[in-house]
């Protein structure tokens, strides 16, 4: 059966995707897994739910997120000394950090916004150094230019002179 609707969402559609969507943060579980679950009590696809948490609702709840992300670090941390041993030997994705654990996943994701921005810092010292030189490029051919122009000139003043100077021994010639 195929869930669609194309009526607006209502306030307490929004708050119910909300609660369940935070819930799933809370315990560690994923939103995908939160917009089947509210999909399915609200008659919508998990897709709809997914496109109204992330246009809309997500924004809104900003500060609950961080605070359910928060209670779910919190949970972990309090996970017994053998229940943390038994989890970290069981899933590659924890890593132990002095008093804190870190999941693996963000960790990787934070590496790769590092490594994005690095990328993003060398391409942009790659263009200003293609910049420089394009630049000092084009400043050695208008000092040529320029060169070139004032000789030109010098060139044009001397045959101007020698021309009136022609011109008065011209003149002196028929007076």
């Amino acid at each position: 059966m195929i869930k669609t609707r194309q009526d607006s969402w209502s306030t307490q559609e929004d708050q119910l995707l909300a609660k369940g969507v935070l819930k799933n943060i809370r315990e560690g579980r994923t939103q995908l897994q939160a917009f089947e679950e509210v999909g399915k009590e609200l008659s919508r696809t998990s897709a709809a739910c997914g496109f109204r948490w992330n246009a809309y609702i997500r924004k809104l709840y900003r500060s609950e997120i961080d605070i359910a992300k928060q209670q779910r670090k919190e949970t972990l941390k309090n996970l017994s000394p053998k229940s943390d041993q038994q989890h970290l030997n069981n899933d590659d994705s924890l890593l132990e950090n002095g008093n804190s654990i870190i999941e693996f996943e963000q960790l990787v994701d934070q590496l790769k916004a590092l490594y994005e921005k690095s990328l993003q810092t060398q391409n942009t010292e790659e263009n200003l150094a293609q910049k420089h030189k394009h630049l000092k490029d084009h400043i050695t051919l208008l000092k040529r230019q320029n060169a070139e122009l004032l000789e030109k000139k010098n060139n044009i003043e001397n045959e101007y002179n020698a021309l009136k100077e022609l011109l008065q021994s011209a003149k002196q010639l028929f007076k």
